[in-house]
């Protein structure tokens, strides 16, 4: 999976901050509620349009499953949840 990391606050200021992301999945959508991968951010401020790719293992193949992804900073304040996606696991 893949996505834009974020540039700014919920509030619309700019982020400075960006700790990790947390990638939330299962086969039904209810962010924050599902099991989590937490992922290390590359930097702190990150570009306009950079994205950020990360593999997900140990799913069911063929099975659907949704994923929503937040934010967290260094002080730990996390976003909201992104808007899900979904797909179908496969094997690498």
């Amino acid at each position: 999976m893949s996505w834009t990391a974020p540039t700014t606050n919920d509030d619309g200021s700019p982020l400075t901050e960006l700790a990790s992301y947390r990638v939330y999945y299962g086969r039904s959508p209810s962010c924050p509620n599902w099991p989590l991968r937490e992922v290390k951010s590359l930097t702190s401020r990150p570009a306009s349009n950079q994205t950020f790719a990360f593999r997900l293992t140990g799913l069911i193949v063929g099975e659907l499953y949704y994923i929503e992804i937040t934010a967290v900073s260094s002080s730990l304040a996390e976003s909201r949840c992104s808007i899900a996606a979904s797909g179908r696991a496969h094997s690498p």
